[in-house]
């Protein structure tokens, strides 16, 4: 395999770990990225997930329609600059993961 080949990323679920997708993978000579299974510390939509609940409890909302109004009005307010620093945070969490060997992080 080419030292330049991509990598793709996944939380090894069992659809990930087909014949099929590794077959795949060789013929597009992809490689896998080692990557601990359900690692929240890894994944930012869990970081966002964690927002977007704080921003909907702290409202407080009383009825089931007050809870879908409140969540897709915090979704709606949720800034592009807290994605942004997610994003830009994934190199740290990376070292992170790696500096606990897998285990919890700040994250």
């Amino acid at each position: 395999m080419n030292v330049r080949s991509p990598y793709v990323v996944d939380d090894q679920s069992s659809v990930h770990m087909t014949d099929d997708v590794y077959r795949t993978k060789d013929q597009l000579e992809i490689r896998d990225l080692d990557f601990p299974s359900y690692s929240p510390d890894l994944n930012i939509i869990e970081s966002l997930w964690a927002i977007w609940k704080d921003q909907i409890r702290d409202r407080a909302p009383q009825t089931l329609e007050d809870l879908k109004l409140i969540a897709q009005e915090e979704w709606a307010n949720i800034s592009l600059d807290n994605i942004r620093n997610l994003y830009r945070s994934i190199p740290n969490r990376i070292e992170a993961v790696i500096s606990s060997r897998g285990d919890h992080t700040k994250y």
